[in-house]
């Protein structure tokens, strides 16, 4: 049986300086986190090597992401051949 990857991000919508995305692990392996504009731009791109299965906390900075204007942006976080995709709202 193969277990989802799964992500979550408090707060959304992001209204102050700080995010913080939750990831859920079904088997230990690399991870990259990227956080897209909706051109499709890389704001953001971080590649974790080894993280072992279960739950992991990052925290961010809104400069950190990149993050500059409101609007919509997209998360996509990746751990072999699993994908998980997200909106992120900025205010």
């Amino acid at each position: 049986e193969v277990q989802e990857l799964s992500a979550s991000m408090y707060p959304n919508p992001l209204n102050g300086n700080n995010l913080l995305l939750s990831i859920e692990l079904p088997e230990e392996g690399d991870v990259q986190i990227q956080l897209f504009d909706l051109a499709g731009r890389i704001l953001y791109n971080s590649e974790l090597a080894g993280k072992a299965a279960g739950e992991h906390a990052f925290k961010f900075s809104r400069e950190e992401l990149g993050l500059t204007s409101v609007g919509i942006y997209l998360v996509q976080v990746k751990s072999g051949d699993r994908l998980f995709q997200t909106k992120l709202r900025v205010e």
